[in-house]
């Protein structure tokens, strides 16, 4: 759980340096870059992607994979409105082998939480799957 809250910590701040050391006018009418293009983020998803790997090679309990779902959905609510949010909303398909590992109370806790902040409309491919796998698994 250390390992994931320091992804995110990591991305966070760089993503401010980032921000802080930008011109405000970066990326306004086509001239610069945005910030929204930094490596950063795409640096960030790569740090997921190992992260959720070796996690799900540890065998996680069921209390550590609901702590870390809890984790990667609620955090990207806190973030909602920033320059990190949409990369952390991608992330939410890292979750996806951890889903199953989590209780039914859990999954259907987590399926309206999901509902409430994540609408159907808002969701994006990924997030359509997070949210059926919650479905599923709060019957289970």
């Amino acid at each position: 759980m250390e390992r994931l809250k320091a992804c995110y910590a990591a991305y966070i701040a760089a993503a401010e340096r980032a921000e802080e050391n930008s011109s405000k006018w970066n990326g306004a009418f086509g001239i610069g870059e945005s910030t929204k293009y930094h490596p950063c983020h795409d640096s960030f998803y790569k740090v997921m992607e190992k992260w959720s790997k070796a996690f799900v090679e540890q065998n996680p309990t069921q209390a550590q994979a609901e702590e870390a779902v809890r984790f990667i959905f609620e955090t990207t609510e806190e973030y909602r409105d920033t320059i990190v949010y949409w990369y952390m909303f991608a992330a939410h398909g890292f979750t996806r082998p951890l889903i199953p590992l989590v209780s039914r109370e859990f999954a259907a806790e987590m399926l309206a939480f999901y509902n409430t902040h994540y609408p159907r409309h808002y969701r994006m491919p990924v997030q359509q799957e997070v949210f059926k796998l919650l479905k599923k698994q709060g019957k289970a």
